[in-house]
């Protein structure tokens, strides 16, 4: 279901919180022309932002972006990190995605890891425990 329509159908107070932003990072590479890369790329996530903006103030949509490390200082991050997520994995009930490819203890292993990342890892999390 898209935005617009879960907006639409939905009756009282429309709020839609934004987890990552409109683009992405992934095409930017390194050497020559990475500085006209990133300008590109910034212009693009600046412009979609206000575009999203404008549209959801027009249909009556308040928004919220949340960056990963705006939790830290938030009270949700006390409610998901201490009191609801602790217990969820014990329980069961919520499962840490996507399964860990262990590749050794300890930081010896780090090479190994990212040797790992750099020939694809399909469906799972690289994890180096310490």
């Amino acid at each position: 279901m898209t935005i617009s329509r879960a907006t639409h159908s939905a009756n009282g107070t429309k709020f839609i919180s934004i987890a990552s932003p409109p683009v992405s990072f992934a095409s930017v590479t390194p050497g020559r022309g990475i500085s006209l890369q990133l300008a590109r790329l910034v212009a693009r996530l600046a412009a979609s932002t206000v575009s999203t903006q404008v549209k959801f103030w027009i249909r009556g949509i308040r928004s919220k972006m949340i960056w990963g490390a705006s939790l830290m200082d938030d009270d949700i991050s006390t409610v998901i990190y201490e009191d609801f997520l602790p217990q969820a994995l014990a329980d069961g009930r919520y499962l840490a995605a996507p399964e860990p490819l262990v590749i050794g203890k300890g930081l010896e292993h780090i090479q190994a890891g990212l040797d790992a990342q750099k020939k694809g890892v399909s469906a799972k999390k690289i994890v180096i425990t310490l």
